[in-house]
Formats: C-alpha cells, sequence, structure tokens
C-alpha cells in the first residue's frame, strides 16, 4: 500500500481534514513535522478527500466508468518528484506519542472501493484546470514556504506562533504570527534584501561587504549585522523598529525618491516609530523591552551522527527551502558524522562536500552535486 493509500485509509486522517478541532489540529501538525519530506503526499491526499466530499455523489455514475487509477498515482508521483507541491510546513507544536489507527476507509463518503476513491482523485486531477476544488479547512499553524517565480521564495506564517525562517548567509528571521516574508532564494552578491508584512525578529549575519535591507510598507531598514525587531502590520497605524544588538539605519521610502536610508541612526535598546503617513517620532529609548528579546524558541540542529548522507541534503533542503540535486544511488552508501551548527547554508554544504569528497555548484536556482564520493 502506498503512503497516501495509508492517509486516505485513516479515518481520523479524514475526520480532520472534513472537520477539524484543536485536539486533531495539534497531532497532525506533530505528525507533518515528524515527515516533513511526505509534505507531498500529505497536500495532495487532503486535497482528494475534499473534493470526494463535495463532489462524489455527483459524479459517482461518471467515475464508476473510468479506469484511470493507474493515471493518478503516476500523475501523482511525477508531481511529487519534481517538486510540484506548492510548499512545506513546518510546525514547533510538538506531536503527540501515540500512531493514529488504521481502519476501514471513510465511510460516510459512501464510497464502495478504493478504486472508486482513486477514480473520483484522478478524474479530479485531469479536469482541475475547469473545476476548482471546494473551500479548504484552516491550514496547518505553522509556516509555509512557496516558490514565487524561479528564484524568490515567500515565507507565510498563518499561524499564532512564531516560526524560524533561515537565509542561506546564515542570518535567522523569527517570522510572526500572522506575517509573511519575500527573498530571494540565493541572496545578491552585493546586498541581501528581503519584504516584510507583518512582523518578525531578525538576527543577521555579519557581512559587510553585503548590506542587509528589509522593506517594511515603506520604510527602509538598513544594516551590517545585528538583531532588531520590525513591526508593519497592516491593520496597525504604525511601523515599529526596534534594535536589540548593533546598530541599523532608518528611512522612510517615499514614492520617486531614491533614499536608500539613512534617516535615523539606531543603536541596542533605541527605536523609531513611524505613522501611517511615514511621519517619524524620532529615535527614542525602547518603550517595551520585549520587542528586542529575542523569542525563545528551540534551537535547529544540524549535528549528524553515521547517517545518510541523503538525511543530511534533506534537512539542508527542508530548512533553507532549496531544492540539492544528486545521484542517490551513488551516494547510497554513504554514512556521515557532522556538525554543522552556527555555519551558513553555503558552510555547511562545503564541509559535507569535503568529508565526502563531492563538489557543488549553484544552477537554475538549484545546488547540484557532483562527484563518486564514498564509492
Amino acid at each position: 500500500m502506498s503512503e497516501i493509500e495509508e492517509l486516505l485509509q485513516n479515518d481520523d486522517f479524514v475526520r480532520w481534514v472534513l472537520g477539524p478541532d484543536e485536539a486533531s489540529q495539534r497531532y497532525w501538525e506533530g505528525w507533518l513535522r515528524q515527515h516533513p519530506d511526505k509534505a507531498g503526499i500529505f497536500q495532495k491526499a487532503q486535497e482528494l478527500v475534499r473534493y470526494l466530499h463535495g463532489s462524489e455523489q455527483r459524479d459517482a455514475d461518471l467515475l464508476k466508468q473510468k479506469n484511470i487509477a493507474p493515471w493518478l498515482w503516476d500523475r501523482i508521483n511525477e508531481e511529487i518528484k519534481a517538486g510540484a507541491p506548492a510548499g512545506r510546513v513546518v510546525s514547533l507544536h510538538p506531536s503527540r506519542t501515540h500512531r493514529p489507527k488504521t481502519l476501514l476507509f471513510f465511510r460516510w463518503l459512501g464510497a464502495a472501493s478504493l478504486a472508486g476513491l482513486l477514480g473520483a482523485g484522478g478524474y479530479w486531477f485531469y479536469h482541475r484546470d475547469r473545476h476548482l476544488p471546494p473551500a479548504v479547512s484552516p491550514p496547518l499553524a505553522g509556516l509555509t514556504v512557496k516558490a514565487s517565480g524561479r528564484s524568490a521564495l515567500e515565507c507565510i506564517n498563518r499561524g499564532n506562533t512564531p516560526q524560524r525562517v533561515h537565509l542561506v548567509d546564515g542570518s535567522l528571521i523569527i517570522l510572526g504570527g500572522n506575517s509573511s516574508l519575500h527573498y530571494e532564494k540565493f541572496l545578491q552578491k552585493d546586498k541581501r534584501e528581503v519584504y516584510l508584512d507583518g512582523e518578525a525578529f531578525f538576527d543577521i549575519a555579519t557581512d559587510a561587504a553585503r548590506p542587509f535591507y528589509v522593506h517594511a510598507r515603506g520604510v527602509l531598514t538598513q544594516v551590517l549585522g545585528t538583531s532588531f525587531r520590525i513591526i508593519a502590520r497592516k491593520e496597525d497605524k504604525k511601523i515599529i523598529v526596534a534594535v536589540s544588538t548593533g546598530k541599523v539605519a532608518v528611512g522612510a521610502e517615499h514614492p520617486g525618491t531614491t533614499n536608500k536610508v539613512p534617516e535615523y541612526i539606531l543603536q541596542a535598546n533605541q527605536e523609531v516609530v513611524f505613522d501611517a503617513s511615514l511621519r517619524a517620532t524620532g529615535r527614542m529609548p525602547v518603550t517595551d523591552t520585549g520587542l528586542v528579546a529575542k523569542p525563545d524558541l528551540p534551537e535547529e540542529s544540524f549535528s549528524f551522527s553515521d547517517v545518510p548522507v541523503s538525511t543530511v541534503f534533506r534537512k539542508l533542503s527542508d530548512v533553507y527551502s532549496v531544492k540539492i540535486v544528486y545521484d542517490e544511488q551513488q551516494l547510497s552508501k554513504c554514512l556521515i558524522t557532522v556538525s554543522l551548527d552556527a555555519l551558513s547554508f553555503e558552510e555547511k554544504l562545503a564541509l559535507v562536500c569535503k568529508v565526502l569528497g563531492v563538489q557543488y555548484r549553484e544552477e537554475d536556482y538549484q545546488i547540484v552535486i557532483e562527484g563518486k564520493g564514498c564509492q
């Protein structure tokens, strides 16, 4: 039985998709955290359940006449291997310790067999350009990362819990609830630049040759290496920049000007507040110490002990949202013990490749691994 079939035959999974409650939401968040490599399958299973719930009765007679289940599985596998899912979801909530029991089928849909389900799913995939799926249930509370064009990424935190965003230069951004971040997958050679909608705490890696810019509702913040918070929610009437460590330059981006900051130079424990018209109150001491406190979230571990190299590459790919292409068969026997904590993405990648005796290169916004490795 395939992994997607196991989900479709799990009554607990189907109940959660069709009617999520707090307990089931927490459980499936934990499940997905433990199985981040199955995000694509997880998403496909949800889509199939929702579609069938709304349309099975309507299409039952038609679907019985169609035999396209094999085509459906080929299509699903092709999309998953090609990275077609819109993004990944990462939750910081702990999972429950028990595993959901596998039951007979989602009986309330009245489906006669799994073949009928596959037929329905196949029909939907075949016609999905002409028939939009029904309204979906609330998304998992976590971080969704999806492609925005070929080279950019968009991170969306739809929940209330802050979520980590790791940039390839070693910078860490803790994205607040109901906030989003847009940036280039591989940051530019002469600068680093992100666009924020909402709230985030920034812990920026020092790089004197590449200043770091944050665009947030018409306010531009420039740093070299420091930590600070920006609050720029659309529903608020003000934009706040508060510095925790180091120094930043802040200025308004007025339309039609080439202003590249500085308007105010802020040091540790200083802030500036802009109103909706981008008028600033001026530099002042931080009024709320919580603004400059780094959120206390579990650290992301990059220490590995005698694990397959595929585990390391999968971890790097998931955390940094960068596709890593390599010959899995050629490197299948390679085990690795290494600690990559406190290193940037490129430093992590370089160290792993050195241990394996391979090389890497950036091509078409992805990483390509070349070499025989431990064979």
